[in-house]
């Protein structure tokens, strides 16, 4: 009842998924069999919904959040504090995944612990978006001004030292650009890869998939396909192709069939705890809801 008055876009929207997710977790502390039912699949969608919500309204690149412009010195905290808040929603993805996966799982279950994969995903794909997508500045307006005096004095040992100094703050700004893609990127490609391997696996549809697809295209054509290989290696049931994901998107109607050995456990761990909003996802859960 609480996720079908959700659905029908009810003021009391985040009041009503709460307590559809409190009143499972009574029964479920009463009854261990709770975790089985229908009722489980339904307190899923709710604290899915209210996590979905949560990141739209205070995280994602794509809803406004995450703009780093300005001078790296000043930037850096705001992204060290980003990446902490990333951290904390990767975890609690993480977690709401384990929570709710059972070995029978329903098909909706299955379809909903790919979709947060997809969604872990997208929480450092964010943070990667605002990094490469801000303007941020190696040197501040206060050194370039000086760096203008400093020339039209003509003193040339003194301009030597302000081009270092701006090659050495170039350098630094490259560098952490650098040490934060190395730790996002894996973590992008995994989950996205681990989301579009349930769907094809288990024949699933949602906009979360279409959108996974999509940022693997465009993070094949960024980092090619050595960095792309070295990112899903390893990965149970799954082999990497040359370009697959460039023939996979959608619109393109080749596509490479998903490896044939078993898919690991969709409640198995993050490959790494570091760190684009979907809209679909809540159409997926009011049409799931509405059915229910």
């Amino acid at each position: 009842m609480a996720v079908l008055k959700a659905s029908a876009d009810s003021p009391a929207e985040d009041s009503w998924l709460k307590k559809t997710v409190q009143a499972y977790g009574s029964w479920l502390s009463r009854d261990a069999t709770a975790k089985q039912s229908s009722e489980a699949d339904l307190a899923f969608l709710a604290e899915y919904a209210l996590l979905d919500k949560e990141l739209k309204n205070k995280f994602d690149y794509d809803t406004g959040h995450l703009r780093f412009d300005g001078y790296v010195l000043d930037v850096a905290p705001k992204l060290t504090e980003a990446n902490k808040k990333g951290d904390a929603y990767i975890k609690r993805l993480s977690d709401l995944k384990a929570k709710y996966f059972i070995s029978s799982s329903s098909a909706r279950r299955l379809k909903l612990i790919a979709v947060v994969f997809a969604r872990i995903a997208s929480v450092p794909d964010s943070l990667r978006k605002g990094l490469t997508q801000s303007s941020i500045q190696a040197v501040d307006a206060e050194f370039e001004s000086d760096l203008m005096l400093v020339e039209e004095s003509g003193n040339q040992e003194l301009i030597d030292q302000y081009y270092a100094a701006q090659n050495d703050a170039e350098a630094t700004l490259e560098t952490v650009r650098g040490d934060y893609a190395a730790a996002w990127e894996p973590v992008i490609v995994r989950n996205y890869v681990n989301a579009i391997s349930r769907a094809w696996a288990f024949n699933l549809s949602a906009p979360s998939f279409t959108k996974a697809l999509r940022r693997l295209a465009v993070l094949s054509e960024q980092l090619g396909d050595v960095n792309m290989a070295a990112h899903t290696d390893g990965m149970q049931g799954f082999n990497y192709e040359p370009g697959m994901f460039l023939r996979t998107r959608p619109g393109v109607v080749e596509r490479v069939k998903p490896d044939s050995k078993p898919l690991p456990s969709p409640g198995g761990s993050l490959v790494s705890p570091v760190v684009d909003a979907d809209t679909g996802d809540a159409d997926i859960i009011q049409k799931e809801t509405s059915e229910l």
